[in-house]
């Protein structure tokens, strides 16, 4: 009898210790919230306003355990049309993409929920274009995150996600004033509030 009461308590223990590590990959989908009035402020005369386009994210990473996973992400969060009221200038678009590495830090409860933060580095990409010109950069992004993972125990690995996550940078911005030329530097956040979707291996 000890010998059956014994395999029947590590049999659950050695399942259950399978599903907090792995490797796992997904996809995901949000809006993209785009915040630096003083950067726009500063740059453009006169009023104007700003359409936010949609984000899509690639996730892979590896789940060391229930509480710490590495993980990495491509997202690009399409289209900013910013428009400016006075017809001298044109309308321009700016387009963010961003490779980040991130630690994800959290609890997965028996239950299948997870709630985590994210913390990592990367490299964004800025392109500004009008009918005049275009312009690209590239620079370090931080990146900041909160949100919850749900695997139920039914589905066999798939695990989805509601979170909010956001890259800030530096933009450097030079101006000439007659004799003399001044450089700004600006830090502004382009985030996003995604639902995704993946599968642990």
């Amino acid at each position: 009898m000890k010998k059956i009461i014994l395999l029947a308590a590590i049999l659950p223990a050695s399942v259950s210790a399978q599903t907090f590590d792995g490797f796992y990959v997904g996809a995901g989908f949000g809006t993209t919230d785009y915040s630096e009035d003083r950067y726009l402020d500063d740059n453009i005369a006169g009023a104007y306003s700003f359409d936010e386009s949609s984000t899509t994210k690639l996730i892979a990473g590896y789940a060391i355990n229930r509480i710490i996973s590495i993980e990495a992400q491509y997202t690009n969060y399409g289209d900013i049309d910013v428009k400016p009221q006075l017809n001298t200038i044109s309308d321009f678009t700016m387009e963010h993409s961003s490779f980040t590495l991130a630690a994800n830090v959290g609890y997965t409860f028996d239950n299948g929920v997870r709630p985590f933060a994210t913390a990592g580095l990367g490299s964004i990409s800025l392109d500004n274009k009008s009918s005049r010109l275009s312009e690209s950069d590239t620079g370090t992004a931080y990146r900041l995150g909160l949100g919850v993972d749900y695997t139920p125990p039914q589905f066999g690995g798939i695990t989805v996600r509601a979170a909010y996550e956001a890259d800030v940078y530096e933009v450097e911005v030079q101006k000439n004033y007659g004799f003399f030329r001044q450089t700004k530097t600006y830090t502004p956040t382009i985030g996003t509030f995604y639902l995704a979707a993946s599968y642990t291996f």
